[in-house]
């Protein structure tokens, strides 16, 4: 999802400005019947084939080489990579306060991660004395055990749980009061951070950190982990 070639860093200034002044952005990244590219302006060749109504689309070998990076997901990197076929970099400028406080909480997410895996260690011995306790072969000394047992239980996940509240409520406002973290709601990632994830080719909080490596690098996506392969991946 997040890689893209960038063989050449691109300007087309005014390219651009032309290009956005055509009408809803029309024959953009295909090719007319005059066989040339709407938003680069070059000459695409024919192969001898027969002039036809309408358009005649063909990927142009320039457009796939532009990094279009714009900071408006639908007006800049969703129009751009989908009409136009560039590839694209999102620039997130909050992601700057983001990475800060992600890097001076990582104390509270080892916690967090500690209490829910507490919370869910109690929860499945709540659920194991429940099921013993619908058994009709245990004695009545046994059952009085279990429901002692069960009613501690019940006190200690009601600890825990209160904890991991409080610790998520104290993380959720270190970012913002009401939202709270860009890219994650809750534990899952947001809306915002799945619609990154779609349509931009790289992301990052400012342009100028492009400085810092080459415009012949690859960038390469890093891999996707399913459920089941963090417990015997360690992850």
């Amino acid at each position: 999802m997040f890689a893209a070639l960038v063989n050449e860093f691109v300007c087309f200034t005014t390219v651009l400005t032309n290009m956005f002044l055509l009408s809803g952005l029309r024959c953009i990244c295909c090719c007319s019947r005059q066989h040339s590219c709407c938003s680069c302006g070059r000459s695409m060749p024919t192969h001898g084939r027969p002039e036809t109504r309408g358009l005649e689309y063909q990927r142009c070998p320039v457009c796939g080489r532009i990094l279009y990076v714009g900071d408006h997901i639908y007006g800049d990197i969703l129009r751009s990579k989908k009409v136009l076929g560039w590839r694209t970099m999102l620039v997130i400028p909050e992601l700057e306060q983001e990475l800060k406080l992600l890097s001076e909480s990582k104390s509270t997410r080892k916690e967090l991660r500690h209490l829910r895996m507490e919370r869910d260690s109690i929860e499945d011995k709540i659920h194991h004395l429940e099921w013993s306790l619908k058994l009709d072969d245990i004695s009545e000394n046994q059952k009085e055990k279990l429901f002692s047992e069960h009613d501690n239980l019940l006190k200690q996940r009601g600890h825990v749980r209160g904890l991991h509240q409080e610790a998520q409520r104290q993380h959720h406002q270190k970012f913002h009061k009401v939202w709270g973290q860009l890219m994650k709601t809750g534990y899952q990632n947001s809306r915002f951070a799945h619609q990154v994830e779609r349509f931009a080719c790289l992301y990052s909080s400012q342009v100028t950190n492009f400085g810092l490596y080459s415009p012949d690098k690859y960038y390469r996506p890093s891999e996707d982990y399913m459920p089941h392969e963090f417990d015997v991946l360690g992850l």
